[in-house]
């Protein structure tokens, strides 16, 4: 990855502006013909119903085997549905109504990388750079990084064989795709380290991780006055009680209420930075062969890729004049991490490894530190954190049974067992795909094939989807939410290194949903190792919706209404981690 350039009149790191999102705001379904095309070849009109309750959407490209380039090229956006529940809750001073965003402030966070125009740092470019480049413009991987390319540029201690390619010898290949893309640079909103200048008061936050593959476990500390606010040097590191070393005492900033998801409101409040949790891992497990053993256990705000927390933080917990810091300490890839990856000060220079050089405090890259508030001295008189929190433990429950559909229901047809799987395809590129288990293996198939999700109108399905990679993946559904009944661990083979088939759970592992991952999902975090339950009912949209899918019918003979679920890390979903759902 490429180190950015220093800002020549050696501002603060934290001194971006902050952007307002420019937004759409929509209150009223209309209903319609669900596509037509369009006067212009080659366009077509989508109307969307948007008669979900209240909730942030997004919306981006999905073309076939392009979704990641467009989307990180800027081929997405968000916008909040509101409806009268919510303003009620707005109205009655249960939600706050800051100036200027009574719907809350939208904090888009993704990671990017940006051409420094050295093209001694990005060998594919040769000696002429691509037709429009120019220095800032958005970087995404086409070559190897490191020797033994000959142009790359390295320091003089580094020797022939360092690099990410390594020793591999010969030229790298073409690079046709990457597993994971993981920048150098967060913006929110589009600004890089944005201030946000608060009052002392109640703010709503409304967030979407719209990176492609980056996890953030976002935490608020006290900053402690230096140049990059906080940083916590190395993540997961506990004492002998299991409290983490790394929290410098009384650094933990305000504490947030999470009201809200994807999917809408909570059905209650989910109090979180209290105190700030940085990410841990699970070092003990059910067995010795428990393939949890790992993964991620402790956390604050963990936000995976299309995940949308919906929050409240109340500044008046800090005094005026206090900056705080919006942090970060998720690994990437996640839950491994890789340290080339992670980007903060006081990480050593991983030039001759293929890494960045090490981050000059005040200067980027920094993945760590997110954006700051500063909090003024102007102060609101208006609910406490406390009472706050105790509106909302009476007024969520009412507000999720009067917008949302009852969790309660049940599978029409047992439960049907799917897999996420990794391996390589027959260009040696490591892919994700799907699958329907047998009894001697995983059932993996691409995206093309015949869809094997099928679901009739109005059925309740029950799916247990075993995790067989490393990675955690955020799976997304499209048409419907989901509720999520547990997550177990499933039986391990220790001579094989990999599941026992059939696929199968060690009894006792189960455990329930995280607070704010209760009520309904439209993206769920599976973890490796895991077996993740969840619900769905497979209502279509009112409205005129198209003819049923002619790819299926002509192809398959299927009469359906053609739908995806994927995985929202969009390298993966691109190869090959996405199947059809068809709705009879």
């Amino acid at each position: 990855m490429m180190e950015m350039e220093k800002p020549s009149s050696g501002q603060d790191l934290l001194a971006g502006p902050f952007v307002r999102p420019r937004l759409a705001r929509l209150c009223r379904p209309v209903h319609g013909s669900s596509f037509i095309n369009g006067d212009v070849p080659g366009s077509a009109i989508y109307n969307y119903p948007n008669d979900q309750s209240a909730r942030m959407i997004w919306y981006h490209d999905h073309a076939y085997a392009l979704t990641r380039t467009n989307a990180y090229a800027g081929i997405a956006s968000a916008y909040l549905i509101t409806d009268d529940a919510e303003s009620l809750l707005i109205n009655a001073g249960v939600l706050p109504d800051v100036d200027g965003y009574p719907l809350g402030i939208p904090l888009v966070i993704q990671d990017k990388s940006f051409w420094d125009g050295e093209r001694g740092q990005d060998p594919g470019y040769g000696s002429i750079p691509p037709a429009g480049a120019k220095v800032g413009s958005l970087w995404y991987p086409h070559t190897y990084e490191g020797p033994p390319l000959a142009a790359q540029t390295l320091p003089p201690d580094c020797g022939s064989g360092s690099g990410r390619w390594d020793s591999m010898g010969g030229t790298p290949p073409p690079v046709s795709g990457v597993p994971e893309f993981f920048s150098d640079t967060i913006l929110v909103n589009g600004a890089p380290y944005p201030v946000l200048p608060v009052e002392r008061r109640r703010y709503r936050f409304r967030l979407l991780n719209g990176s492609q593959a980056r996890f953030y476990n976002l935490q608020l500390y006290v900053s402690d006055g230096s140049a990059d606010g906080i940083t916590l040097k190395d993540s997961g590191q506990v004492d002998s009680n299991g409290n983490p070393l790394l929290v410098p005492a009384n650094a933990s900033g305000p504490r947030m209420i999470q009201i809200g998801n994807e999917a809408g409101f909570l059905p209650a409040p989910a109090v979180l930075n209290n105190p700030a949790m940085p990410i841990g891992y699970k070092l003990v497990g059910s067995s010795a062969f428990d393939p949890t053993i790992g993964n991620a256990n402790r956390y604050t705000l963990l936000m995976a890729p299309a995940e949308r927390p919906d929050i409240i933080v109340d500044f008046r917990e800090v005094p005026a004049g206090t900056e705080v810091i919006l942090y970060n300490d998720a690994p990437a890839p996640f839950p491994g991490g890789e340290i080339r990856n992670d980007y903060y000060v006081g990480r050593a220079d991983l030039t001759c490894i293929g890494g960045a050089p090490a981050t000059v405090p005040g200067y980027g890259p920094d993945t760590r530190v997110i954006m700051k508030f500063v909090v003024g001295n102007a102060t609101v008189q208006e609910l406490t954190f406390d009472q706050t929190l105790a509106a909302l433990k009476t007024a969520l429950p009412i507000t999720f049974q009067a917008t949302q559909p009852g969790t309660s229901i049940q599978p029409d047809n047992g439960t049907k067992a799917k897999t996420l799987n990794e391996d390589f395809d027959t260009y040696g590129r490591l892919r994700q795909r799907l699958g329907i288990p047998t009894r001697t293996g995983d059932g993996a198939s691409d995206y093309l094939e015949t869809p094997k999700d099928i679901a009739q109108a109005g059925e309740v399905q029950r799916w247990t989807i075993f995790n067989l990679t490393g990675d955690t993946h955020p799976m997304h559904f499209h048409l419907v939410n989901v509720v999520v009944r547990k997550r177990e661990a499933w039986k391990f083979d220790p001579n094989t290194g990999g599941p026992v088939f059939p696929l199968s759970v060690i009894p006792g592992s189960a455990r329930l949903p995280d607070a704010n991952e209760k009520g309904w999902k439209e993206t769920v975090r599976m973890n490796p190792g895991e077996a993740v339950t969840v619900d769905m009912k497979f209502d279509l949209p009112p409205g005129k919706p198209a003819a049923p899918s002619p790819r299926l019918l002509s192809k398959y003979g299927i009469r359906g209404a053609e739908y995806v679920w994927h995985c929202h890390i969009l390298e993966h979903e691109e190869h090959d981690m996405m199947h059809v759902m068809a709705v009879m």
